[in-house]
């Protein structure tokens, strides 16, 4: 994290601290389960001040994945050019997007992207662009997949930042409402945001391998297509998983900004455990071992009370807006606020009502109807002393 979003992420966490030192407050007060909010106490701390840790760690463990997986299918092409040595660290972005597409005996000249599809004027004298193939129709068919792809990183990594600055705060509402589903809907979206390189390094390193495997060969007698052909397809593959898996629930997750629609990945992580239970428990029930069966009915139980949890969840919330815009969650704000407001009003007013002052040897309350001075021969049960009447 940079300076600038650390102060931001700094900034959020002392608003969290300070969001959290009233839920202990009100706790405290004996106005909140006391078991509840600690419960979801451990959680939100956790997940507020170790919020950049724990993205960061997820990177970690990603980016090992994508350098051992790049780095094989990179030295499979290095091998292919003659053993040019190369480090998937190290290359630029210009790289990244050629090497797909430029033939192995070029790798060792910086050949731009385009020369790989368009034979430059000049090209018989500088021998750049030898392989160049399938000309401004085919340079445009894969540069638009480059670009539309581009989008979609660009996107990924505006959620990653956003998401992880402001997670303190966000998450600590998860406390102040006491439900989990916030910190679970945050949770998700960044590991749906982490994760999503994976796919793509398994697809760059696809396209490679069909680089390598066909360069020198002409692929219309079997698909039809040569070897850039294909990979400006898989461009477009990538992209539409991309947009299938990641950008579409993630936008999902993000126009519900109440809860993330944790209600939502709590069921369908109960979902995803019951399939896992039942699959186990068919194992089991095929191999003739009742332990399996046993192990896979307990995975599928616990599935089916997390799925139940989460539509339980849905419907606890119904009354909000699924979808909210910017101006309907001010508004929802606004009247979760006024309600709170009121309800304060209204026991700050009872508690001034049931009060007794002392006339003499006399008792005198107000008329809770009327407010005017009513004499009584004792003090009514829970009324607090005020003083002498008549009050200053």
């Amino acid at each position: 994290v940079r300076t600038g979003n650390a102060i931001a992420w700094i900034t959020c966490l002392a608003i969290t601290i300070l969001l959290m030192v009233i839920a202990i407050y009100r706790t405290l007060s004996g106005k909140r389960d006391i078991k509840n909010v600690l419960i979801t106490f451990f959680a939100v701390i956790f997940l507020s001040v170790f919020s950049i840790q724990i993205v960061n760690f997820m990177i970690w463990m990603v980016n090992v994945t994508v350098a051992t997986v790049g780095q094989n299918a990179l030295n499979s092409l290095t091998s292919a050019a003659g053993g040019i040595s190369l480090e998937i660290g190290k290359l630029t972005g210009a790289q990244i997007m050629a090497f797909p597409f430029q033939h192995p005996e070029t790798l060792g000249s910086a050949m731009p992207f385009h020369s790989n599809f368009i034979k430059p004027a000049l090209g018989e004298l500088t021998g750049s662009a030898r392989y160049a193939n399938g000309g401004i129709l085919a340079l445009l068919f894969a540069a638009a997949g480059w670009f539309l792809l581009m989008l979609l990183c660009a996107a990924r990594l505006f959620v990653l930042c956003v998401g992880t600055i402001f997670a303190p705060v966000y998450i600590s509402m998860s406390m102040l409402s006491n439900r989990v589903e916030p910190a679970v809907g945050w949770l998700m979206l960044m590991v749906r945001s982490v994760f999503v390189q994976l796919l793509w390094v398994f697809v760059w390193a696809s396209m490679i391998w069909i680089n390598v495997s066909y360069a020198k060969a002409n692929l219309s007698d079997t698909l039809g297509f040569v070897a850039a052909g294909a990979n400006s397809i898989m461009l477009f593959i990538i992209a539409y998983l991309t947009y299938r898996f990641w950008f579409k629930p993630s936008v999902g997750q993000i126009i519900q900004p109440a809860t993330l629609a944790g209600a939502l990945v709590i069921e369908n992580v109960g979902k995803a455990t019951a399939a896992v239970g039942k699959l186990v428990e068919a194992v089991g029930m095929i191999t003739l071992q009742p332990e399996i069966v046993g192990v896979g009915a307990g995975i599928k139980t616990g599935g089916d009370k997390l799925k139940t949890t989460g539509e339980a969840l849905k419907e606890a919330s119904k009354q909000a807006p699924e979808k909210l815009s910017p101006g309907g969650a001010i508004d929802a704000l606004h009247s979760r606020a006024q309600q709170r407001y009121e309800k304060h009003r209204e026991e700050q007013k009872k508690k001034e009502q049931r009060r007794y002052w002392k006339y003499g040897e006399k008792f005198i309350i107000r008329d809770i109807e009327t407010g005017l001075p009513v004499e009584v021969p004792a003090p009514p049960a829970g009324y607090e002393y005020a003083g002498m009447w008549p009050p200053a």
